[in-house]
């Protein structure tokens, strides 16, 4: 602390300053989850992206490609797990309008493809 106040020879920090310093947001970040929680944290302190949802069917469509956590066995009988899937969603419905899966991980071709069972 930069201004102490000197009583009897000795530096002294007020409570109001202490208080003053901790509600500094660059001090605040590092307290306020353990008192607070971690929602509470994230609600004061992290960014949120919003979006309305669209306002009709097909407005609005979203891709995601993830990993599957499942084993199969390819023509050879060798077990494998690099299964990816691709998925076209309607922002509106949350229904699913194309998918795709794929052994090479996620590419033009597979999105293709999602894209192309979602328009058909």
């Amino acid at each position: 602390f930069n201004k102490w106040r000197v009583k009897n020879g000795k530096g002294e920090v007020s409570l109001s300053g202490v208080k003053r310093r901790l509600n500094m947001n660059e001090l605040k970040k590092y307290w306020y989850p353990v008192y607070h929680g971690k929602s509470a944290f994230e609600n004061k302190f992290m960014y949120r992206n919003t979006r309305e949802r669209a306002s009709c069917r097909n407005a609005l469509w979203n891709g995601d490609g993830t990993k599957v956590n499942y084993y199969y066995k390819d023509a050879r009988g060798n077990i494998k797990a690099n299964l990816d899937f691709y998925v076209i969603i309607d922002a509106h419905s949350e229904r699913i309008l194309g998918y795709s899966f794929t052994t090479n991980g996620e590419n033009a071709r597979v999105i293709r493809s999602a894209l192309k069972m979602a328009v058909d």
